[in-house]
């Protein structure tokens, strides 16, 4: 008999994802639209009910990732209509038989970064062999990698993997942080038009006064950061574009060539540079910067062929500390997954 069932969840505002995992293996892997439910509890019942006749029984473990914070009971989920209690929840699941584990969704992506594998991550602007030259692997040293990424917000966390050497009994650790809503700092002239202008037009922003601080949300989350971007670089460039959205840029960036679409996807592709720059010099990740979410994959090779590498190493004073950290861009269709594959794993250990 399968021993040690999991259903992991990855609850979306527009998709959630959920799969049964068990010795190793993942199966009955489903999407569903997300509004079509009312609750992650009814998501999970409708899911049992189709994928049954896989299960040899009930799940033992519930793994659930949800794009919300989850500091209260109450959880609201981020661009969604669902709103319910954590306690009211895993209460429903023990009488099921099941435990619950709810995770922050970019917490879990972060530990799909234990278990990818090479051929789900894109080396961006430099190659292996140069990266081989200047390898930061030292045995007694915490293996430590970043993850940024736009979504509802912008993500940000850190890895934490200590060496045996240092603590032979530890686990990964993941340090999740609040990023995205770091001030935002231009880094040449046209950045500071663009802070300039975003300070002082509030209705680019939705908001009621000026001057106000502008946060790395603002012009770089997949929801409304990529459309203020638009918006803002229009009346910089004084252009009417077709474009209002992430999709219709990328489409009209890579599939039209319009060039004022490449021009915004380009600077794009410079904030993001600064942004994992900056989160290398402040995390000391120098086992790498990763990039996730739905986004940035959408771009993946105009992404590796823009100025995106060699702005991430501009700095006077740190270009060849910068020169030796990789930045890979996840290209898994659910790594979200991977990561709740890893929890599930960690949990079904024998207690040492």
């Amino acid at each position: 008999m399968m021993q040690n069932l999991s259903l992991i969840a990855d609850f979306g505002a527009t998709f959630s994802r959920l799969a049964l995992y068990a010795d190793g293996e993942i199966f009955s892997q489903v999407t569903l639209k997300s509004r079509q439910f009312q609750s992650p509890l009814e998501v999970i019942e409708h899911y049992l009910s189709i994928t049954a006749k896989n299960a040899p029984h009930a799940p033992d473990h519930y793994l659930i990732a949800i794009a919300s914070p989850l500091v209260e009971d109450a959880v609201q989920l981020t661009n969604n209509h669902w709103g319910f209690s954590q306690k009211a929840l895993r209460e429903a699941l023990k009488k099921r038989g099941g435990t619950l584990t709810l995770i922050n969704d970019f917490k879990a992506l972060a530990y799909s970064l234990l278990k990818l594998e090479p051929a789900n991550l894109r080396l961006i602007g430099t190659s292996e062999a140069d990266l081989a030259k200047s390898s930061n692997s030292s045995r007694n040293a915490p293996i430590i990698k970043a993850l940024i990424g736009p979504g509802s917000g912008f993500g940000t966390a850190t890895l934490v993997v200590p060496t045996s050497s240092i603590s032979p009994h530890s686990e990964p650790v993941i340090i999740a942080s609040e990023g995205g809503h770091s001030v935002f700092a231009p880094f040449d002239q046209e950045e500071i038009a663009l802070l300039s202008l975003l300070s002082n037009t509030p209705s680019l922003l939705k908001r009621k006064r000026t001057p106000y601080p502008i946060i790395l949300e603002d012009l770089l989350s997949g929801t409304h950061g990529v459309k203020r971007l638009i918006d803002a670089m229009a009346l910089l460039y004084d252009k009417n574009p077709t474009f209002n959205s992430p999709e219709t840029l990328i489409h009209s960036a890579l599939t039209k060539k319009e060039p004022f679409a490449r021009v915004v996807l380009t600077r794009y592709s410079l904030l993001l540079a600064t942004i994992a720059s900056n989160i290398a010099l402040t995390t000391g990740a120098r086992d790498g910067i990763y990039i996730g979410g739905g986004l940035v994959p959408r771009f993946a090779d105009f992404l590796a062929n823009s100025p995106f590498r060699e702005r991430f190493e501009e700095n006077l004073t740190v270009n060849n500390y910068l020169k030796t950290i990789p930045t890979y861009l996840i290209e898994h269709a659910n790594p979200t997954l991977i990561g709740l594959q890893y929890l599930a794993d960690r949990l079904n250990q024998p207690s040492q």
